[in-house]
């Protein structure tokens, strides 16, 4: 997940755990071609700067994360035209041909990399909360005090049921809730048991080369 490990390199709040259960989101969700890793990388990327914020104030933290994080992917779609991997490269990376030929000649994982700089530069500059915009996240989020967080749900439950977890990966993922940021993408609830598979099988992407990270994406 190149954008959520740019992502951490900027703010400087490295975490290689959360890193290795996003891994699953590269290619569009286990490389389907559904919601960009840019987008879910950046979901998880904005609760994770704020991941204080979201253990402190609970329900008032995840409506305003939730806001923040529906507007990325806002700009996002219209920055780009769409949230979809597949509409972005018109890439099957299930297929030989597909995986060939999004590296090379090299224009379409060069086209990714212009989005992860693009991508970077927006969350950069808004990266900071002020007191209105949580406010205005209560206020115009019309969500119950205690809203079921999909994602963080299902992590929960394999927590319980087989030891692996952790906290971390469990605060920021509410981020991923109602389709990222409430935008109807990928299923919080998919998401989750993503995570909670590459918390076991993921990479690690710091520490492992080029060639590896292509040979365990074919």
């Amino acid at each position: 997940m190149a954008f959520l490990e740019v992502f951490q390199d900027m703010y400087g709040i490295p975490n290689d755990t959360v890193l290795k259960a996003v891994t699953g989101f590269e290619g569009g969700v286990v490389a389907c071609g559904a919601t960009c890793g840019i987008v879910t990388g950046g979901a998880i990327g904005i609760a994770l700067n704020h991941a204080d914020f979201l253990k402190q104030e609970g329900e008032r933290a995840n409506k305003a994360i939730l806001e923040k994080t529906g507007a990325y992917v806002e700009w996002f779609e219209k920055r780009f035209g769409s949230c979809r991997c597949r509409a972005q490269t018109g890439i099957d990376f299930y297929s030989a041909y597909g995986q060939l030929r999004y590296f090379f000649p090299g224009e379409k994982v060069a086209g990714c990399m212009l989005k992860i700089r693009r991508a970077a530069r927006y969350l950069y500059d808004i990266r900071q909360f002020c007191p209105k915009s949580v406010a205005g996240a209560e206020n115009s989020l019309n969500l119950p005090n205690h809203s079921v967080h999909c994602a963080v749900n299902v992590l929960e439950k394999i927590r319980q049921k087989t030891g692996i977890g952790d906290d971390l990966l469990e605060t920021v993922a509410v981020s991923l809730d109602g389709g990222v940021g409430l935008s109807g993408n990928v299923c919080g609830a998919l998401a989750g048991a993503v995570m909670g598979i590459n918390l076991l099988l993921g990479l690690d992407i710091r520490n492992i080369s080029f060639a590896t990270t292509v040979k365990a994406f074919v």
